[in-house]
């Protein structure tokens, strides 16, 4: 019962202030933008009880947090310690890839000799890898980037799917 009371009282609530914007919005070239944007907040609290019913708030809850989480991440980008805990969380990461990537190319008979990445700005995703290693024997031994790409070819495409990376962000040079 108290759950109705709520659900009664927030649509009731909504519905006073739409109204008082609905005034001010009168004969304004922002008139038919504003009633969208209400009767789509209207639906939203009319729907409240399916929506809490079927348990998809959740998903409405994570979008939120995410935002907030991007939001004192901003506020604490400045902070020394922060920075700090970002590089070393970076080259725990880049060991993790380096690591992945020397398994998928020791399959593919490539050895890794250097591997370096470039970050995006915000230093949270991989924009580019540039990989340069040699074949190993028992391969083909024609094998180059330029004669037969296919080991070197098969390698770009699981990094660029793994990383999500375009073809262009993922170089490899096999000698």
């Amino acid at each position: 019962m108290e759950y109705i009371k709520s659900w009664l009282k927030t649509i009731l609530y909504m519905n006073v202030l739409l109204l008082i914007c609905d005034n001010l919005m009168q004969k304004t070239a922002y008139e038919k933008y504003y009633r969208f944007f209400s009767g789509f907040l209207l639906v939203v609290c009319l729907l409240k009880p399916v929506i809490d019913f079927t348990g998809t708030e959740q998903y409405f809850q994570v979008s939120f947090l995410q935002e907030e989480w991007k939001n004192e991440r901003n506020l604490l980008g400045n902070v020394k310690e922060f920075q700090d805990m970002q590089d070393v969380l970076k080259k725990e990461y880049e060991t993790a890839y380096k690591n992945q990537i020397e398994e998928i190319a020791k399959k593919k008979n490539i050895q890794v000799k250097k591997i370096t990445f470039w970050w995006d700005n915000k230093k949270e995703h991989l924009k580019q890898i540039e990989i340069r290693g040699i074949l190993l024997k028992g391969s083909d031994s024609t094998l180059h980037t330029t004669d037969n790409p296919s080991h070197v070819e098969s390698l770009k495409k699981i990094l660029m799917q793994l990383y999500d990376l375009e073809e262009s962000d993922v170089f490899v040079e096999v000698e």
